[in-house]
């Protein structure tokens, strides 16, 4: 507890470059496109032979994302991804298992849309990058607040959003679990990682908790 406290302490008081400063409060401002359902998204399609494919505002973003992570491990470094090890290794297995899931349906001797598999594959690296983005953008007290603030306002702009819907304004039934702007699964998803990071900050406490209440 003692190491922990310290590096919190620390971590209050570190100022991160400019790129990864830039590249933070992008993060931050492009957490209300990350967290849109496609249906309210401006999108390409595009044919890739047979197998249908878009290019949304939240590709574009997660790109650019990536391009700053790049840019700002170019000039400094890979040693901020070791805290990121924790998600980053996790994501590395799901991510080789899905190519493996891709690889043994395409050489199976039963029907299978390699096209389209490969297309969602794609999909799943492309978000993985964001495992990527935050250790290498996100590395002070202050971007991390930024960053945390602005998830918890998104949320809480689809929260009621979803209220709305709940009693009778919107498509979905009036009463019946609500999709939000984001829909039912991710909104959910949100919802409880909002939550364990109000969780985290409370049963840390403001001394190992390096971003305040």
């Amino acid at each position: 507890m003692a190491r922990l406290t310290a590096f919190s302490r620390t971590a209050a008081h570190v100022r991160q470059p400019a790129i990864a400063r830039l590249g933070a409060f992008f993060l931050a401002a492009s957490v209300p496109v990350l967290l849109l359902h496609v249906d309210y998204q401006p999108q390409v399609s595009l044919d890739l032979g047979g197998a249908d494919a878009s290019v949304k505002l939240s590709d574009l973003a997660v790109l650019a994302l990536a391009a700053a992570a790049v840019a700002a491990l170019a000039r400094d470094g890979v040693g901020s991804l070791r805290r990121g090890a924790v998600v980053l290794v996790p994501a590395l297995v799901l991510l080789a298992w899905v190519g493996v899931g891709v690889v043994v349906g395409a050489v199976s001797d039963r029907p299978y849309a390699t096209g389209t598999h490969l297309v969602t594959a794609a999909g799943f690296a492309e978000y993985a990058l964001i495992a990527v983005v935050v250790p290498a953008l996100v590395r002070s007290a202050e971007t991390l607040r930024l960053v945390l603030w602005a998830l918890v306002g998104w949320l809480g702009v689809l929260d009621v959003v979803g209220l709305l819907q709940f009693v009778g304004g919107g498509d979905a039934v009036a009463g019946a679990r609500q999709p939000s702007w984001i829909g039912y699964h991710d909104f959910a998803a949100a919802g409880a990682a909002t939550l364990a990071i109000g969780l985290v900050a409370v049963a840390l406490g403001e001394e190992c908790w390096p971003v305040g209440r």
